[in-house]
C-alpha cells in the first residue's frame, strides 16, 4: 500500500487488512512522506502488528515496488489502497485462488458487486514472476501494465470472482460531485491539465500538453485494458 496524507480514510483501511493477513502475512505501506499525520498514525500501528512502514518520497508506482522489494512473501497483493476498506474474506479467497492454481502468475480478484470493480480491483501475485516481468523496477509506470501484460501473454492469468471487495471511503466524502463526475478521480495528469485549462490555456496549448504526456495517457489506458481483458481469463 502506497498513501500520502490518507489521515481521513487510513484508519478505517487498515484495519480492515490486517486481519486477512494471518501470522504469517504482513502489509507494508510506503508513506510518501504525508504531512496530515498519517505517518503517526501508521507508526502507531506499526509497534503492535505486522504493519511494516516505509517512508520516503515516491510516486504510487515505486511506492508499490518498494514495498515488493520490502517483504519476501511468496505472495505479495497489488493495488490495496488507502481509501478504500476491504472485506477480509476476498483478500483470503484471492490468495487461496494463487496457492490452489501452481503455476499461475497472477489472480484478478474482482468483486461481483461493487459499485467501481475497476477501483477495488486485487491483483494478487507469484512474487517471483512478478519481479522477473520485463522493465521491472520502472518507477516511471504507476500501475501492474507490464506485469500484466507478461502475465496475460504467457497465460499465467486467473479471475477470482468475489462477492464485494470493499468500500471506497472517498466516495461519501466527496459527496454529489464525485458520484457524477467521476472523470474528476482520474490521473492527476488529467485534473491537472483541466485545472490549467480553467486558468486560461487555449486549445493549442493543452493539445500539446496532453502530447508531452502520451506516454503517460497511453499507460493509463493500458492498464484499464488489461485488467478488463485479464477478466477473461480462466476462473480460478
Amino acid at each position: 500500500m502506497t498513501v500520502k496524507n490518507g489521515r481521513p480514510w487510513i484508519e478505517e483501511a487498515i484495519p480492515s487488512v490486517l486481519p486477512a493477513l494471518g501470522q504469517d502475512g504482513e502489509l507494508v505501506v510506503v508513506d510518501a512522506v504525508s504531512t496530515d499525520g498519517t505517518t503517526d498514525y501508521l507508526r502507531g500501528v506499526a509497534e503492535r502488528s505486522s504493519l511494516r512502514l516505509v517512508v520516503e518520497p515516491c510516486s504510487m508506482g515505486r511506492g508499490r515496488h518498494r514495498g515488493i522489494l520490502e517483504t519476501g512473501a511468496p505472495v505479495v497483493i497489488t493495488q490495496v489502497d488507502a481509501d478504500v476498506r476491504y472485506r477480509p474474506e476476498a483478500i483470503r479467497t484471492g490468495v487461496a485462488a494463487l496457492q490452489a492454481h501452481p503455476g499461475t502468475g497472477m489472480v484478478l480478484v474482482v468483486g461481483e458487486r461493487d459499485p467501481d470493480p475497476d477501483g477495488t480491483k486485487l491483483f494478487v501475485w507469484d512474487r517471483a514472476f512478478y519481479l522477473r516481468t520485463p522493465g521491472y523496477p520502472d518507477v516511471n509506470v504507476a500501475d501492474d501494465v507490464v506485469a500484466v501484460r507478461q502475465a496475460l501473454l504467457e497465460g499465467k492469468v486467473r479471475r477470482c470472482l468475489v462477492d464485494r471487495i470493499g468500500d471506497d471511503l472517498r466516495t461519501a466524502s466527496r459527496g454529489y460531485v464525485a458520484v457524477r463526475e467521476p472523470w474528476k478521480k482520474g490521473p492527476g495528469f488529467f485534473r491537472q491539465s483541466r485545472r490549467r485549462y480553467a486558468q486560461g490555456w487555449t486549445w493549442g496549448v493543452y493539445v500539446r500538453f496532453l502530447w508531452v504526456t502520451r506516454r503517460t495517457t497511453l499507460r493509463f489506458l493500458a492498464g484499464m485494458g488489461l485488467a478488463t481483458i485479464a477478466r477473461l481469463a480462466p476462473a480460478a
